[in-house]
């Protein structure tokens, strides 16, 4: 059975949205509504403080409003929502391009996510990010396809990648030496697990490939 996907939607960089399955949630994060109705979506939900959002939200939408001075995100804030409605599987698109700081607090974020034991991704034009603890992924890949395993606590214990050119078996990673950095895809997918830790996957496209500099 296809596990239940809660869809974060913010007003940054976004490739087309996916098709919603069965008991998959569609959350639009603040400016992220205007994503959301260019595609004709019509998410379940709307979380923000409203402050980039140049229009006043359809009276349809359920909203949940915060205040502009607060100390979490709005895409934490919609994420807790999903976690009340019982999903353990987020991704997050439109978190990635626009302001900087904003594109690091979407990749903490996924650290926080990880480290509570759910699996979560940010997905932007030409490159989807995936972040878990204590387990293992299969990535959808293409032959050829550029990826990165990083650690994100500081080490990351038990990790075995397979189905790539450089594999790794029962290895350990750390935060602060990238190691795993420029290893690619052999075929159609990817297994990355991790014993003990929060890891980092990232999937690029394979014409933004770069050589380790």
């Amino acid at each position: 059975m296809k596990e239940k996907i809660c869809y974060l939607v913010g007003a940054g960089e976004s490739g087309p949205l996916p098709a919603l399955g069965d008991g998959d949630l569609l959350i639009a994060v603040d400016g992220g509504l205007l994503t959301c109705l260019r595609e004709g979506r019509a998410p379940s939900l709307l979380v923000g403080d409203l402050d980039s959002l140049a229009v006043p939200p359809p009276a349809d939408i359920p909203l949940v409003r915060f205040p502009v001075r607060k100390d979490e995100t709005d895409t934490y804030l919609a994420y807790l929502e999903g976690v009340k409605r019982g999903y353990t599987r987020f991704e997050i698109y439109g978190g990635l391009g626009g302001r900087a700081d904003h594109t690091v607090a979407n990749m903490q974020l996924l650290y926080r996510i990880a480290s509570e034991g759910r699996i979560a991704a940010l997905v932007g034009e030409g490159v989807r990010m995936v972040a878990f603890s204590d387990g293992a992924q299969m990535l959808v890949t293409v032959p050829g396809q550029p990826l990165g395993v990083f650690a994100l606590s500081p080490v990351c214990e038990g990790v075995t990648i397979a189905g790539t050119a450089y594999t790794l078996t029962e290895g350990s990673l750390q935060n602060d030496f990238p190691l795993g950095v420029s290893n690619t895809a052999l075929g159609e997918s990817v297994t990355v697990s991790v014993k003990r830790g929060a890891i980092l996957c990232v999937l690029s496209a394979p014409e933004r490939e770069n050589k380790k500099s």
